[in-house]
């Protein structure tokens, strides 16, 4: 990505990927990836995150508490 988005835009994105956004909102965002490729990039990079997050066993994911 060359340009840094903001926290709001990436929130925005988690959502979408979530599918949490309204009708309206989640068509001006597909909008928006259409139109914008560092936007496309950040949805690539938190589908990938995404995906490594749910091939990892749960046990290994959860820390003891001390």
């Amino acid at each position: 990505m060359n340009k840094k988005l903001s926290s709001r835009d990436l929130q925005k994105l988690s959502a979408y990927l979530d599918g949490e956004l309204s009708t309206s909102a989640a068509r001006e965002m597909k909008n928006r990836l259409a139109h914008d490729p560092n936007l496309r990039a950040a949805l690539d990079d938190l589908r990938d995150t995404k995906s490594i997050l749910r091939r990892i066993p749960q046990s290994a994911a959860q820390r003891p508490h001390p």
